[in-house]
């Protein structure tokens, strides 16, 4: 599926993009957006309920058999107890960080908010609209490089641009370090599923903790679906928040998505997806040259995305010759929300089936290698 235009992109070239999508709407290889392909992406059937669902307002919270299903899901994951009253569904991971950010600035005013670099661009997009302060948490993510802040946004699980993925002690270390010093935590987790090894999930118990879930890449997008553990507490103020600004969660979807987690085994379907991404990438991974590894931040099994970079100088030819050959790129630009030096872009294969994986890195290695030849 193409994308024919491009939000929140804060880059001189990208009329580029747009060209490419006009004229190589047909046959591009579409590299910038993880997702599943269609028929991998679980089937949930909208349901209608008879019940009053679709004549009335509802719960500003989401629907309490619909949080209980979460609040099990969610205990499973962290081994430990979540009750419904923990949890509030949203329209979406997206619309969760929008709130998080309204809440955080309004009522408890909160001014200066680190960001890992790179960042989700949405998330930047989002901060930056409420007029948050920015700093940059940067990698090998020390704790005594933290700057002074009020609230962070991180991931610590296949993060997105980036792939990269905390092991348990860092990422217990790094959580508790910014809950102690009096710091509040939003942690956006969609890829959490991706572990295989039974990691638990590490939920800390503080006001000023707030996890953000959903279901849109582990089950499908097109719910609309995610939700936001933290304190009863504050939990109890954020619907308040949410009633104000939207009444209530889509009922369709969360009726929909309820008879779907009673009926279905999740966990096993999260399995599976995991490890099919695992095996895309592996056979991509096994046709790129050695030399176009070294692009690459990382090559290790870390989820949707493969994050590159190239020296700045290169940047309009590695994006032309791309368009050209009809791959389809996110330029690194947008994930940081200060002017960088070098030129970041980010790929992912993994609604690529193995016939058009072998293409597509047959292209990279030819693209890219021509690239740093010039260097």
């Amino acid at each position: 599926m193409i994308r024919h235009t491009v939000n929140g992109i804060r880059d001189n070239n990208i009329h580029l993009l747009r060209e490419c999508y006009i004229s190589k709407a047909e046959d591009i290889y579409d590299l910038g957006f993880g997702n599943l392909n269609e028929e991998i992406v679980t089937e949930i059937p909208m349901i209608l309920p008879e019940i009053k669902a679709l004549g009335q307002y509802h719960d500003s919270a989401g629907e309490m058999c619909l949080r209980n299903e979460i609040a099990k899901y969610v205990s499973k994951k962290a081994n430990k107890y979540i009750f419904p009253n923990q949890l509030m569904v949203t329209n979406g991971a997206t619309f969760a960080i929008n709130i998080l950010a309204i809440y955080l600035n309004r009522f408890r005013n909160l001014k200066k908010l680190l960001l890992q670099e790179p960042a989700y661009d949405t998330a930047i997009n989002i901060f930056n609209n409420y007029g948050y302060v920015l700093s940059s948490w940067k990698y090998p993510f020390n704790l005594e490089d933290l700057n002074v802040f009020d609230v962070a946004y991180l991931s610590f699980s296949f993060h997105n641009p980036s792939g990269m993925c905390f092991d348990v002690e860092t990422e217990k270390k790094a959580k508790n370090y910014l809950l102690s010093n009096g710091a509040y935590l939003i942690e956006d987790d969609p890829y959490y599923f991706l572990h295989t090894d039974n990691r638990t999930l590490y939920l800390p118990d503080s006001d000023n903790y707030f996890y953000i879930g959903s279901f849109s890449k582990n089950l499908n997008p097109s719910l609309r679906i995610g939700y936001i553990y933290s304190s009863e507490e504050s939990i109890k103020e954020l619907i308040i928040l949410q009633k104000y600004l939207i009444s209530h969660p889509n009922i369709v979807s969360q009726v929909s998505l309820y008879n779907f987690l009673i009926n279905n085994d999740i966990y096993s379907i999260e399995y599976n997806k995991a490890k099919i991404l695992q095996e895309r990438r592996s056979h991509f991974e096994k046709y790129i040259a050695t030399e176009v590894k070294s692009i690459f931040s990382t090559f290790e099994f870390n989820g949707f995305y493969y994050w590159g970079s190239i020296d700045i100088d290169f940047k309009e030819k590695l994006i032309s010759n791309f368009i050209e050959n009809g791959l389809f790129i996110l330029p690194g630009d947008i994930y940081f929300y200060k002017p960088i030096k070098r030129f970041f872009f980010r790929i992912s294969i993994s609604n690529l089936d193995k016939i058009k994986i072998k293409e597509v890195s047959t292209l990279l290695n030819f693209l890219l290698e021509n690239i740093l030849r010039s260097h």
